[in-house]
């Protein structure tokens, strides 16, 4: 991940060994080598190598207003009023999510700040996540290298 990657706004992991581990940040501003994170413990701005993306998972996209709907079979969609997603499990792997569009164009995501800019670009509102709650989002056993 790049700090290009993100906006303002963007949830992220930091995993530096330290207690900031336990946070969920969100991205406050961004510069040309990394970027500042707030959260409700304060202000960082910490080395980028540390700065890791968010997995989409059921629990995030629970946070983030969707709801799980049956499709067919096995298969399900995701709808939060505004916006689809699928597992198109045809495409990529089953853990991953895509959003659906007109004309059977997809877009893949892996990470939540992909679906947060993706959502915003298309919708023109932010994607509201309610972070309060969630089981340790930053689970590392989920976390890929980016």
């Amino acid at each position: 991940m790049k700090p290009s990657d993100l906006r303002i706004g963007n949830l992220v992991l930091l995993l530096d060994g330290t207690y900031y581990d336990t946070h969920t940040w969100t991205v406050s501003d961004i510069g040309k080598n990394g970027v500042g994170l707030e959260s409700n413990i304060g202000y960082v701005s910490p080395d980028f190598k540390n700065v890791y993306p968010v997995p989409i998972t059921e629990e995030i996209l629970t946070a983030c207003g969707f709801k799980k709907q049956r499709l067919i079979g096995d298969r399900y969609y995701w709808f939060n009023g505004e916006f689809v997603l699928t597992d198109k499990v045809e495409l990529a792997e089953a853990d991953r999510y895509y959003d659906y569009l007109p004309a059977d164009y997809s877009i893949g995501f892996d990470y939540l700040h992909q679906l947060q800019n993706v959502y915003f670009a298309i919708t023109g509102i932010e994607l509201d996540v309610n972070i309060d709650g969630l089981d340790r989002v930053n689970d590392t056993r989920t976390i890929k290298q980016y």
